[in-house]
């Protein structure tokens, strides 16, 4: 069964096609509340019609110019072509080469890489010995009370010792731990100043730009992240938009606009706050200063446990020494 359109004469094969066409406030068909038509009475008509051994043209449209079944719904509006709810930029992150390398790559192509094709957790012995090196690595504990645990001769430490452990002390550990893929390296730099400070002032950064690589490569948001600026909008229609990621905003697109084509733009985001580096051993402060990758999509990128965020530098607060302690 077909139904056409009271106004235009489109014809459509299902009553919620045609309300969807009333209901596209672009559409010249588009109908208030006031002038709303039972779309059944134009049903049975169009039945009618079909059935009729003469039909005859209807609103000036014949209705057997167009075939009796359709696949899809078509609602689009008069004159109009068809038009999504999403614009995306054209010709934004391209590909040019497959040659690039990811994390696993890099975790493939160093000189230890070899070890790993018999033993994937290698420098360590195995699973169970790594996951005691990650727990050992992340704890709060010093290598002191490291070294004591590690030298325990207790029922636990004997149930550990039994999984014959390569190593024994901190070090050793610290040894091994080395041995594995490193990220962004840390640097020190000392900042001079005109005046007398209590401590040297050291800032220790993370060049941004590896940090960023580093989040951009992480296998864990290989299917996060987006890459091509895009306007959003509520229908079809195009006259309410929608804001949501950052490559959804203006400022993404005009970013995009300004370099080459087949570029990719990264947004990044750098948040602070006063922090306690030290409690018992000098009660020192700085403000760490993080830094985030805005194609991570929202969703991962807020979860804590996601680590979207990497710290990248410690900004110094120095104490200055004045002869008057007002001041």
């Amino acid at each position: 069964m077909s139904i056409s359109c009271p106004k235009c004469g489109k014809v459509f094969s299902k009553e919620s096609s045609i309300t969807r066409h009333l209901s596209q406030p672009r559409s010249s068909c588009h109908s208030s509340i006031r002038d709303m038509v039972d779309i059944s009475q134009f049903a049975e008509s169009a039945l009618q019609l079909r059935q009729s051994p003469n039909p005859i043209p209807h609103h000036g449209i014949n209705l057997d110019a167009y075939p009796s079944h359709f696949d899809v719904d078509f609602f689009e509006t008069e004159g109009e072509e068809y038009m999504s709810a999403e614009e995306r930029y054209e010709g934004a992150g391209t590909c040019y080469s497959p040659d690039g390398l990811m994390f696993l790559d890099l975790f493939d192509a160093d000189e230890y890489a070899e070890y790993r094709k018999d033993n994937l957790f290698y420098p360590f012995a195995s699973k169970e010995e790594w996951e005691i090196a990650d727990f050992l690595l992340h704890s709060p504990l010093s290598m002191a009370a490291i070294n004591e645990f590690l030298a325990l001769p207790m029922s636990l430490i004997l149930l550990i010792r039994r999984l014959k452990l390569l190593f024994s002390t901190t070090q050793e550990l610290r040894s091994r731990a080395e041995m594995l893929p490193k990220g962004p390296s840390w640097k020190c730099q000392i900042i001079p100043s005109l005046h007398h400070t209590k401590n040297p002032i050291q800032l220790f950064w993370r060049d941004p730009v590896e940090c960023l690589e580093a989040l951009f490569s992480n296998p864990l948001f290989h299917d996060k992240l987006d890459f091509v600026p895009r306007r959003v909008y509520t229908t079809a229609a195009r006259l309410t938009r929608v804001y949501s990621e950052w490559l959804t905003g203006d400022s993404a697109w005009e970013f995009q606009s300004q370099v080459p084509r087949g570029a990719t733009i990264l947004g990044t985001i750098l948040s602070s706050d006063k922090t306690n580096i030290t409690t018992m051993t000098g009660a020192r402060v700085a403000h760490p200063l993080l830094l985030g990758l805005a194609n991570i999509r929202m969703q991962t990128r807020m979860k804590l446990s996601s680590r979207a965020f990497l710290l990248t530098a410690l900004l110094p607060i120095p104490q200055y020494l004045h002869p008057n302690q007002w001041m």
